[in-house]
């Protein structure tokens, strides 16, 4: 089996030049937000099957945007493969001459109208030699309507003989042929009242060239021939629900082409025969078709052997499953994972009997639970041996943390921004020569909607915060309290900010289903709150959950935020530095935060709006804008001069110790949750399938 390489799509529907496009040796991953790309990539590779063009319609927009001279391809699909075993028939002229195997390595070229084109990169004498042959024909085909006879047949058609050989020598071979027959008609008629030709002689002539045209079309261009062996690809991009059971009269309908019709045919049993033989024989035909059928599905699926049995029961066709332990259940009593790739391995062994060398999935994961999610990944990874699958997600379960390498990020640079080139669908490798050099993860986390803080799913203690503002404080402050010999975070632990409080619910899913120790930071403000609360709501225990609001006294009735437990001066002090340009100074910061009040950020930060003119009542309105009124209080250059401050000499002296307290409190209660094992461990899929089945019974 040949191993692709690489692969580039020039102007095809969002995409105007991917460029070269590394092709991992397993599983390829396209990462990316919705309206990227990724499906179009993927379909734009399935068009690279025999018989499949491109049409007008499919083209890039794009193209009509950009400001640049370049020649794109229309529609161009292009593969780079290594080691291809290619059988040919070196001579053509016999139907059963032997064939010849040859290892070849190069590049194959799809163009619009359907064409191929082939460039070789190594000694493929055997090819050559039946490239040739074909060219032997299409010769020999054309000599034949020029000379004699054909001369003379010729005169008495309105066919040229350029018309013919352009034909062949374009693969139309249905179109030679109709040149061809239209040709002997025309001569026909003319013979008949001319002493030129004898009657007959056209007859011979149209059955050589027409014998020709049979081996031509036989003998695959050698595009087509390469296309097929190198790059044959099953596409995937809907995984429909199966049944546990379907009335019979259902797959009678000549358009039902569901799962139990597909799976019957994998078996290799008909409806007639699963109604119509004695129970006996059908036994003997369902155990030996769903043995075949378990033993791929096993190949691939991780952690357990499963069998199947599918029989005709009363007026319905019911499909039963067996795990390990041998207990029969429906196909809807296992697990989502389970199910989803049950689906897609039906479909998979129906598409050419399984053989496909090229796998495309488009979103495997779409509505799948996170453990769902890892469980197929791991399939998948099974079965890319010898293959290549590519597949698209927004998920980061679907991601190998093993194996980023694996990982490309597709992004659409549509020119949105001023002066910015439209580029259209873009692939960048992860660690690539165009990936960013300071974090080769970063571009993964924007794709995926998260922004992690150091890397993707590392480290087994993990503390959840907001944003990058709590990540430097907590950072700054540990550093702080262990120039003290007070309490730091846990050395072990990993800082992920999430984004916002709105999705720190998503990605503590994340690290729970890693199976990781961690702690979830969060402002006491409304968004804190509601987030905590969805917390609750996943039951998520709350000795993972804190509020920084915990840690102080007297906070009642107002919005506490991480900076609420630096002293009022230093905040205030260092806002004022940072805001020197509204002309605010740290007494005017301070006079504006007079408790009871909604936090020191927001209060500051309508100080700022107060000295620009703004109202406080405008500066509270969500109605100024589409989005509300913006913040200008500087909040990360504030956060980022107090880290520095923090782990500076001078910065012993000016933190207070009910600073210190605070943090320190908060410290220990976050290092006491990454301490601490989660109550109850997750059972796996199978346990959770057995106590399903125990519930039922």
């Amino acid at each position: 089996m040949s191993s692709i390489t690489q692969v580039r799509i020039e102007n095809f529907k969002s995409i105007i030049d991917t460029g070269w496009v590394d092709i991992h040796p397993q599983a390829t991953v396209l990462v990316g937000a919705n309206e990227a790309g990724k499906s179009n990539f993927l379909e734009a590779l399935n068009r690279f099957t025999l018989g499949e063009q491109i049409g007008d319609g499919d083209l890039s927009e794009y193209l009509l945007q950009r400001d640049s001279d370049e020649q794109i391809p229309d529609g161009r699909i292009s593969i780079r493969f290594e080691n291809a075993q290619i059988r040919v028939q070196t001579n053509i002229d016999h139907r059963f001459s032997g064939n010849v195997a040859s290892e070849v390595s190069g590049t194959i070229y799809k163009l619009k109208d359907g064409r191929y084109e082939f460039q070789p990169e190594n000694n493929t004498t055997p090819l050559s030699e039946y490239q040739s042959n074909r060219r032997k024909i299409v010769d020999r085909m054309a000599a034949k309507w020029g000379r004699e006879k054909g001369e003379q047949w010729r005169a008495h058609t309105h066919h040229h003989p350029m018309e013919f050989r352009e034909a062949v020598e374009n693969e139309k071979i249905e179109t030679a042929r109709a040149v061809l027959i239209s040709g002997l008609e025309d001569a026909r008629e003319s013979i008949r009242e001319s002493e030129e030709v004898k009657e007959g002689d056209e007859e011979q002539l149209y059955q050589e060239i027409n014998n020709d045209l049979r081996r031509l079309q036989r003998a695959k261009p050698i595009g087509e021939l390469i296309a097929d062996e190198v790059f044959n690809p099953v596409f995937y991009k809907d995984f429909e629900d199966i049944p546990d059971r379907v009335p019979y009269e259902q797959l009678e309908e000549p358009d039902d082409d569901g799962k139990y019709e597909k799976l019957m045919k994998n078996i290799g049993l008909t409806l007639n025969e699963l109604r119509d033989r004695p129970s006996p024989k059908r036994r003997e035909t369902i155990n030996s078709g769903t043995e075949s059928f378990a033993e791929k599905f096993n190949r691939f699926w991780p952690g357990e052997d499963v069998s199947f049995d599918l029989d005709l029961v009363g007026d319905d066709i019911e499909l039963l499953v067996s795990g390990s332990n041998g207990r029969e259940q429906f196909v809807s009593q296992r697990s989502e994972g389970f199910q989803h790739f049950l689906s897609f391995m039906i479909e998979y062994v129906q598409n050419r009997g399984g053989s496909g060398n090229i796998i495309l999935i488009d979103d495997p994961d779409l509505h799948l639970h996170p453990k769902a999610q890892k469980k197929f990944r791991k399939a998948l990874f099974n079965m890319a041996n010898g293959r290549n699958i590519i597949y698209s997600t927004h998920s980061p379960y679907m991601i190998e943390k093993t194996n980023l390498n694996s990982v490309r990020v597709v992004e659409n640079k549509r020119g949105d921004e001023e002066g910015e080139e439209v580029e259209g669908t873009t692939i960048t490798k992860i660690g690539g020569a165009d990936s960013p050099a300071d974090d080769s993860l970063s571009s993964v986390r924007t794709a995926l909607g998260a922004r992690f803080s150091d890397s993707l799913f590392v480290g087994k203690k993990t503390i959840l915060v907001e944003g990058y503002d709590d990540r430097l404080y907590l950072r700054g402050m540990s550093d702080l309290l262990g120039q003290h010999d007070r309490v730091t975070i846990d050395g072990e632990a990993t800082i992920v900010d999430c984004g916002g409080a709105s999705k720190v619910d998503y990605l503590s899913r994340i690290v729970d289903s890693e199976e990781y120790n961690y702690s979830v930071i969060l402002d006491g403000d409304d968004a804190g709150q509601d987030a905590a609360d969805d917390l609750t709501d996943s039951e998520v225990s709350d000795d993972h959950i804190h509020l920084v609001s915990d840690v102080m006294d007297d906070t009642e009735g107002s919005s506490v935020t991480i900076e609420d437990l630096l002293s009022v001066e230093l905040f205030c002090e260092i806002a004022a530095e940072i805001h020197d340009d509204d002309g605010i100074t740290t007494e005017e910061f301070e006079d504006a935060y007079e408790p009871p009040n909604d936090g020191i950020v927001k209060e500051l930060d309508n100080r700022i709006k107060k000295a620009r003119g703004w109202t406080r009542e405008s500066a509270d309105s969500d109605d100024d804008n589409e989005k509300g009124t913006p913040d200008l209080l500087r909040k990360t250059e504030i956060a980022s001069n107090i880290q520095q401050l923090a782990t500076s000499e001078e910065g012993k002296e000016k933190f207070d110790e009910e600073t210190l307290n605070r943090f320190e409190s908060l410290i220990e209660a976050i290092n006491t949750s990454l301490e601490s094992s989660d109550d109850s461990e997750e059972t796996s899929d199978s346990e959770e399938e057995a106590e399903a089945v125990a519930a039922d019974d």
